[in-house]
């Protein structure tokens, strides 16, 4: 919908992207990173600058709010659930987004070494640093499982192969570099309950749809120049 608001220009593709994110965001919280990359994909292509000046870009901002008003209001009526800022909450930095693909070899690091510290009363994994204080991992108690090490390796090795090879003009591609690195980057350096509660690594959950897409693309390619690959 996103990219059908931006090639045809037609008032109803940015309407129903709208839509589409507003009620995303009621069965999903974590569909609101999409603002910002959407903004940042805009930014980096000049040749969409136009709809930063462009009225129907800021009703459909509004129009998504209005999607979104049923959980505010709730979030209000119980004291900011998932919202809250206090004192407390800071930036810092956590690997939840690393652990989300390698917690497999975390967790084999974990039974042969001691560098990692499980608390089981607070449900969280984190890395034993010289001197005090730990670094966050993530929770360990979460709704998504952790992905197959071969898979998070894959995807690892296609962003810098894509990063590097792919074609300037591609814009899937593009968005996807970006989608991937900022949702990763937000997931590593924003505390348990910094504005949302992203203790766990599902938050970075999203990073699998670009890193696919990402993979996929790499191993096309691959196999189009190697036979081996292709015969895989």
């Amino acid at each position: 919908l996103f990219f059908k608001a931006l090639h045809t220009k037609n008032n109803t593709w940015v309407y129903l992207t709208a839509g589409a994110l507003g009620m995303g965001y009621l069965g999903k919280d974590s569909i609101i990173f999409f603002l910002p990359i959407f903004l940042i994909f805009i930014a980096i292509n000049n040749e969409y600058w136009v709809w930063l000046s462009r009225k129907v870009t800021y009703v459909a901002f509004l129009l998504t709010v209005a999607f979104m008003s049923p959980h505010l209001f709730w979030s209000a009526k119980n004291n900011f659930h998932n919202f809250t800022i206090d004192s407390a909450n800071k930036l810092g930095m956590a690997l939840r987004a690393f652990y989300l693909y390698f917690g497999e070899f975390f967790s084999w690091l974990a039974e042969k070494s001691n560098l990692f510290v499980w608390d089981l009363d607070n449900e969280t994994i984190s890395l034993r640093l010289p001197g005090e204080g730990n670094l966050l991992l993530s929770s360990i108690s979460s709704e998504v499982v952790l992905v197959h090490w071969v898979l998070g390796l894959l995807i690892f090795i296609s962003l810098f192969y894509c990063f590097r090879r792919y074609n300037r003009r591609d814009e899937l591609i593009k968005f996807s570099l970006i989608m991937f690195f900022f949702i990763f980057i937000a997931t590593s350096v924003m505390s348990g309950e910094f504005f949302f509660d992203i203790d766990q690594h599902w938050w970075a959950a999203m990073t699998l749809y670009p890193g696919i897409i990402l993979c996929s693309q790499m191993l096309t390619r691959l196999s189009e120049r190697y036979k081996f690959v292709n015969s895989m």
